[in-house]
């Protein structure tokens, strides 16, 4: 009973909406086709992933902060990448699954995001909390640069990033990487300092592009004296407001040398795949492609739906199959046909308000370790939310992200669930401070 009452259960109550609306979607899109047995192996994920999620919830969130426990999350998600690439099933040019009998398969690329979570959170923690006394001023100094949530955050990202990259999966290590440096940012005692060097490390990046340009070509020299003023205005104002020292603006310079080394010298069209690069182009008006045409039919599939949508089952855009990944990527494009604007309004407010409650959640727990993973969790979810409608919609290009709960997907789901079963499983602070109270004596 004690942990029924500590569960949260405003969170799950819209958590399960969320998964609802996922599940009539599937069956309204494939029903009366042969993927309707994707509907039917979509409600069996829901119900092992609330299982699991339940029991998630139910242990002590707390455990995760020992680095032997982290870790060892991390390392098995790692393992499970490199199987991925050497057992892996390859489909559409890209071997992202591990084969689990005939129908299902397993995608370690949505695990690693627990893995990743946990273990920045886990070790930025333990590294701040452990102290070291070197007598050499050369071991301070370099005790310090490890003890940085930020080095901890693109160490421990870095890798499973070039793992999905071989995949590939860009998507998914984009969402990896960009989750592990909020998680450093939520862990950063000082925030000030942090949007400092971020600003820092934007504006030396466009100094350095834009130099490196003029270099190349006339008439870059005005942007670049106008950048690299801003970059000097920022780091003089930065420097009277707070702490800064040479390292801070070394490192700076260093990230901004090193992304305007990446964008000028083209080396990411060296890396990206074929349609990668078709996907980009038609996100900034290229010529005519299969990519341009299937964000094309996604956009008319919102639109057509109007204000109450063609019905359920009535999508024609979606049983004509014009929709690309109409049960995954696109599956909001699905949903806003059949159930048109105001069904999309609907859906939008309740996934809103599952999210409100999530950043409510990260004021409630104890400050320190559950916080940062609850803000961690919160930020990913939103990214990945906000990435898949904007694809949905055309102001993104197409990257393979699914929707979270509503996508199909056992991996993608059981991941999710997990996720926010993590949060359910801190405990709240006012708790200890009821406790604190009655030892007190205090009413």
């Amino acid at each position: 009973m004690v942990i029924l009452k500590r569960h949260k259960w405003p969170i799950t109550i819209s958590l399960l909406l969320i998964i609802i609306i996922g599940l009539i979607t599937l069956y309204s899109v494939t029903v009366g086709s042969p993927d309707i047995i994707k509907a039917r192996n979509q409600l069996i994920f829901v119900l092992v992933g609330l299982l699991i999620y339940f029991m998630v919830s139910f242990f002590n969130g707390n455990n995760l902060r020992y680095p032997l426990i982290s870790l060892s999350i991390y390392m098995i998600c790692i393992f499970g990448l490199v199987a991925t690439l050497i057992w892996g099933v390859e489909i559409r040019g890209a071997k992202r699954w591990i084969s689990i009998g005939e129908q299902f398969t397993l995608q370690f690329g949505e695990f690693m995001k627990i893995g990743t979570v946990v273990c920045v959170a886990s070790l930025s923690a333990w590294m701040q909390e452990v102290k070291y006394n070197p007598k050499k001023k050369f071991l301070i100094f370099l005790w310090r640069i490890i003890k940085s949530p930020w080095l901890v955050s693109f160490v421990i990202s870095l890798l499973p990033a070039i793992l999905l990259a071989l995949q590939p999966a860009y998507g998914t290590a984009l969402l990896i990487m960009v989750s592990g440096l909020f998680i450093a940012f939520f862990s950063d005692k000082s925030k000030v300092r942090s949007l400092t060097v971020l600003s820092l490390c934007v504006l030396s990046s466009l100094t350095f592009f834009y130099f490196f340009s003029f270099l190349k070509g006339a008439g870059k020299i005005y942007i670049s004296i106008i950048t690299f003023s801003l970059f000097v205005l920022t780091l003089l104002f930065s420097m009277s407001r707070i702490k800064i020292n040479w390292k801070t603006v070394i490192f700076s310079i260093f990230i901004g040398l090193l992304v305007a080394f990446l964008v000028r010298w083209n080396v990411l069209e060296k890396v990206l795949l074929s349609y990668h690069k078709e996907r980009l182009a038609a996100f900034v008006g290229g010529e005519e492609s299969a990519i341009e045409f299937q964000t094309r039919q996604s956009i008319v599939a919102i639109g057509s739906g109007q204000l109450f949508g063609r019905g359920f089952g009535q999508g024609t855009q979606t049983k004509l199959r014009y929709i690309p990944d109409y049960h995954t990527d696109f599956i909001f494009a699905a949903f806003a046909e059949e159930f048109g604007l105001i069904g999309s309004f609907l859906f939008l407010a309740v996934y809103l308000i599952f999210i409100l409650l999530l950043i409510k959640e990260s004021d409630l727990v104890e400050a320190g370790f559950p916080q940062v993973v609850v803000q961690g969790i919160t930020a990913l979810l939103i990214m990945q939310f906000a990435i898949n409608l904007g694809v949905n919609l055309g102001l993104l290009p197409v990257i393979g992200v699914p929707l979270p709960f509503v996508s199909y997907g056992g991996s993608s789901l059981w991941t999710g669930l997990i996720l926010i079963g993590i949060i359910q499983s801190f405990e709240r602070k006012t708790k200890h401070i009821v406790e604190f109270a009655k030892i007190r004596g205090w009413k």
